[in-house]
């Protein structure tokens, strides 16, 4: 059965460890702690792209802002945007 699992593991390029919770074989204690760091680790990279992702699309949506409706004379944007980045 070990042998087994441990095909299906490398297969799909998975950590395997043989432990058994209800025996206590093996190193039971260091796998559910190995098990917890990985899924927060996941969380924390998910967490961070989707934040990521939020700044990219409002900074794409600053992008069309049109000024001429939020009322700023073509002077002051003139002198106060270089592209799309513009100081009020």
């Amino acid at each position: 059965m070990i042998a087994k699992a441990r095909k299906v593991a490398n297969k799909i390029n998975a950590e395997f460890w043989a432990v058994s919770s209800k025996d206590g074989d093996g190193l039971v204690h260091e796998a559910f702690t190995r098990i917890a760091s990985l899924t927060f680790e996941k969380t924390m990279q998910d967490t961070i792209s989707r934040q990521n992702e939020a700044k990219q699309v409002a900074i794409g949506q600053a992008e069309n802002l049109n000024l001429a409706k939020a009322g700023v004379a073509d002077e002051k944007r003139a002198h106060h945007c270089m592209g799309t980045k513009c100081q009020f």
